[in-house]
């Protein structure tokens, strides 16, 4: 027997279902629809009128409507993906909620959202503006952090990461669950000189500095990673320490 909200009227239902097809047929589609029209009445208008900086006059028309496209797209993609997600999703909800929840609509409507309005700048991983990017949508970013995942973490707002991370290709941090009839939420903490190796997962846990989660491992919910070691298999477990990692993988020149 499936377990109810206190709250779980059909008006709830109703808005919760109808809420997020109109979120993600209607609303979200036809605003990304409308960037170019905006962009091609922008260009039109500010042709027309004389501006006062030598720079923008110098410009041919072409250039002029180049980068009026690309203002009103990026305009547009910080307004919706990121201004308008972070007023309904935040790090200050609840951190379980029930699926038929306020919550987990809001939650639902931000994750169709930023599928519709993408970056208008592409290939961010691997390089100095990743941290950026990810602390604009909500995740908090130590210094020396590189990442060859874009999307390097689930539920971004609720992550972690500590000075000296690395993430190789296809690894995650996972911050959420669904269980119980609820979605859980972290948040859990990528401590100092974590290394996630190709395509692992830290679901649900913390881990402690220095610590190296081998090629598709994949931690356990509420585990917690002991300093300066290497965690291999499924769950994840400890098979060596970090630095004898390091030597295997670089070669032991004693060898």
């Amino acid at each position: 027997m499936v377990r109810q909200c206190p709250d779980a009227t059909c008006t709830s239902w109703t808005l919760r279902l109808s809420g997020l097809s109109l979120m993600d047929r209607k609303v979200c589609s036809s605003s990304a629809a409308r960037a170019l029209p905006t962009a091609i009445w922008t260009s039109r208008r500010t042709m027309t009128l004389s501006w006062s900086w030598k720079g923008w006059a110098a410009c041919s028309a072409r250039a002029r409507r180049v980068c009026l496209f690309a203002l009103v797209d990026l305009i547009g993609w910080y307004l919706v993906s990121i201004v308008l997600v972070r007023c309904i999703y935040h790090d200050r909800v609840p951190q379980q909620n029930h699926f038929q929840s306020r919550h987990v609509m809001a939650w639902f409507n931000a994750q169709k959202i930023r599928k519709v309005f993408l970056p208008p700048f592409g290939g961010v991983q691997g390089t100095l503006w990743h941290a950026s990017w990810l602390l604009m949508i909500g995740a908090k970013v130590g210094k020396r952090f590189f990442s060859a995942t874009a999307n390097v973490m689930i539920d971004p707002i609720f992550g972690r990461f500590g000075d000296g991370i690395t993430v190789n290709y296809d690894a995650q941090v996972q911050q959420n669950s669904f269980e119980d009839h609820m979605l859980k939420w972290g948040p859990n903490w990528i401590h100092k000189g974590t290394t996630l190796m190709q395509a692992s997962l830290v679901a649900m846990s913390d881990t402690g500095e220095g610590v190296a989660l081998m090629r598709g491992a994949v931690t356990w919910k509420g585990q917690l990673l002991e300093p300066g070691m290497a965690y291999d298999g499924t769950p994840a477990q400890p098979v060596m320490t970090t630095k004898d990692l390091l030597l295997q993988e670089l070669g032991d020149p004693k060898a």
